[in-house]
């Protein structure tokens, strides 16, 4: 026995739902004279396997005229091969059983089916399976992911073409509840769930379930857990929200409370941390987080990304940094953020998501570039106005987390950037590619904009960053102190107080660190010459006045 028999009217497979028709397509394809081989795809845990068996159910309740009398059986092909050795072995026992399936009208269905690819041998299993094809004599239902499909399979064109090819979509929030309701009441018909526990449960395992990456799985997955859950703490029969954020909880190791707080309170928790770090642009923090909120609050949208926000400035490392805190706040790691410029290749921004989807996406687009028409400008747009990615593998959506687009604007008024003095700027103005791009992604509204910032902030800035920040990398590079005069501290001030303070506040700190490092001393005191700042040795000697006669020439 080398696999199991799927026409059967099994009481479990009563929860599975026919998603966007695939069980008819494949008995249409399945039924006609020619080209009667189906070649099922979509990513892992989308549903594929279950739709074969939801046909095969109903041809076993003799609702498919056409495959009347038929049987479809799933190959396990590690059983099928498990006493094989050589390649010859596997082909004698593939053509034993579509002898078998030719005999008896068996469909036969096989999952992983990029492992028939061969790779050229006479006896592979690909060209064993292709005679049989063509006379029609064996039909055959093939499953395999989109990558796997176009790596293997799609290379032999030969083996392609005998196949109809059906793609499977990963399905909307709105579906994918559907499919939950439907296969709970199959599974669990002594329990309860209402719908919004349903909606809530879904957009919990959408946004916090990664190691399955595509729905309808990893919300299954979750509902099975709370079921569990429910049952062995004896908490009832009906599965509530509580429960469901409680068994979620202890399913991914963290606090029940990250599910439980208020929605306003998880928005000024997010606010309160970026603000901590960036004193100096409350104004633009609380226009951020009033955008961050719409993950919050989106559930079950089916358009766009989680979220999606523009932000402005002159100071590309203060947005960067922004952007980084923001994800983070909204519970993503480095690891999980893709960084893009429209410059990129496409497949710089797609291999990543095809990896894992549930990313944060940081879109930098930089004064002065070239970017209109651009390969992955065009699929920017997709995200960020459909939320959809379009790849070699076909189109996924994207709706699992934020997008963000950095817009570095040029400094109106700025001068120098070097050590030096430079002038104050306050405002960024963005070049005429950027402003294209601002209206295309976000249907002109205005960016969320991190400019200069006034005497008092720069003051705020310079006692809560410039000078924990000096004394942060002084420890951590094992530096002699510091002691910064009040003529220092106004110059310091003055950077703090241009549209590019924040990245100063960074440069001056490296340089007055190098500078002591270089020294060789314990201790220094920072001061002012001609412009620029100095270091002076407070443990170097003090050389005593010279004396001089009265009338002594000066030598």
């Amino acid at each position: 026995m080398c696999g199991k028999e799927l026409t059967v009217t099994d009481s479990r497979e009563e929860g599975l739902l026919d998603d966007g028709n695939m069980a008819s397509r494949m008995a249409n394809i399945l039924s006609s004279a020619e080209h009667n081989n189906v070649m099922l795809t979509g990513e892992a845990g989308t549903g594929k396997s279950a739709s074969v068996r939801l046909l095969g159910r109903r041809v076993a309740e003799g609702k498919v005229k056409e495959l009347l009398g038929k049987r479809i059986f799933e190959v396990n092909l590690d059983l099928l091969f498990s006493s094989c050795y050589t390649v010859s072995d596997k082909g004698e026992k593939l053509r034993l059983l579509f002898q078998e399936a030719e005999e008896y009208g068996i469909i036969l269905f096989i999952d992983e089916a990029h492992r028939i690819y061969g790779a050229g041998e006479s006896n592979s299993v690909g060209n064993i399976v292709k005679p049989y094809i063509t006379s029609g004599s064996v039909r055959l239902i093939l499953a395999t992911t989109n990558i796997e499909y176009e790596t293997f399979i799609a290379q032999d064109a030969a083996l392609a073409r005998r196949f109809e090819r059906i793609r499977l979509k990963e399905p909307d929030a709105k579906r994918t509840a559907e499919i939950i309701r439907s296969v709970f009441a199959a599974r669990y018909p002594a329990m309860t769930i209402k719908d919004g526990t349903i909606k809530e449960l879904v957009s919990l395992a959408d946004r916090y379930v990664r190691e399955k990456r595509y729905n309808p799985d990893k919300s299954l997955s979750v509902l099975d857990y709370a079921a569990a859950w429910q049952q062995n703490n004896g908490a009832g029969r009906e599965i509530t929200s509580v429960s469901v954020k409680r068994a979620l909880a202890e399913k991914l190791g963290i606090s029940p409370e990250r599910f439980e707080q208020d929605l306003t309170m998880n928005i000024r928790q997010t606010a309160g941390k970026l603000k901590a770090k960036f004193p100096a642009w409350h104004d633009g923090i609380d226009s951020l987080a009033c955008k961050l909120s719409e993950a919050l609050t989106r559930d079950l949208r089916r358009k766009g990304p989680l979220c999606k926000a523009a932000l402005a400035g002159s100071d590309m490392a203060l947005l960067r940094e922004i952007s980084d805190e923001a994800v983070k706040a909204m519970g993503f790691s480095r690891d999980e953020i893709i960084r893009a410029v429209p410059t990129d290749s496409p497949d710089e921004l797609v291999e990543p998501f095809l990896v894992n989807p549930n990313r944060a996406i940081i879109v930098e687009v930089k004064n002065g570039g070239q970017y209109a028409g651009t390969p992955i400008t065009a699929l920017l747009t997709l995200i960020l106005r459909e939320g959809r990615i379009k790849g070699r593998f076909g189109d996924a959506l994207y709706g699992k987390a934020p997008v963000l687009v950095l817009f570095e604007g040029e400094e109106e008024n700025g001068g120098a950037i070097g050590f030096g003095k430079c002038e104050q700027g306050k405002t960024a103005k963005l070049s005429p590619e950027q402003e294209v791009l601002l209206d295309s992604w976000f249907d002109e509204a205005a960016p969320v904009y991190f400019g200069g910032i006034d005497r008092k902030a720069a003051e705020a800035l310079y006692t809560g960053y410039f000078i924990p920040l000096l004394e942060k990398r002084r420890r951590r590079l094992h530096a002699p102190r510091i002691t910064v005069t009040d003529d220092v501290r106004e110059y310091v001030i003055q950077q703090l107080h241009s549209a590019r303070g924040w990245s100063r506040a960074s440069e001056i700190t490296e340089e007055m660190i190098r500078m002591a490092i270089v020294g060789g001393g314990i201790e220094y005191t920072a001061g002012m010459a001609k412009g620029a700042i100095t270091l002076h040795d407070n443990e170097a000697p003090q050389l005593p006045p010279v004396e001089r006669k009265e009338n002594e020439p000066v030598r």
